[in-house]
């Protein structure tokens, strides 16, 4: 993910790629970003961009979705939320 973009243009980027996409404020709300959506990823935590890079996975409203070690890096009430 660019560092220089902000966490929402960062979803919107993804989104773009499909046909369907879903909202992009509710991924935010979804993913506990809406706060950050107008900040720059770069300046992010590791688990703030951990969550806005799975978010971005959802951005295309997919039937299936396969993470590999989605929490890694994340301590454990963020992996529970996530």
């Amino acid at each position: 993910m660019p560092d220089v973009l902000k966490v929402g243009e960062l979803l919107d980027r993804a989104a773009a790629h499909f046909p369907d996409p879903r909202d992009r404020d509710v991924l935010l709300a979804e993913f506990g970003l809406t706060e950050l959506a107008g900040r720059r990823f770069g300046g992010r935590s590791g688990g703030q961009k951990r969550r806005a890079t799975v978010a971005a996975a959802f951005a295309g409203d997919p039937e299936r979705v396969l993470l590999d070690e989605p929490t890694t890096g994340l301590d454990v009430t963020a992996r529970r939320g996530l």
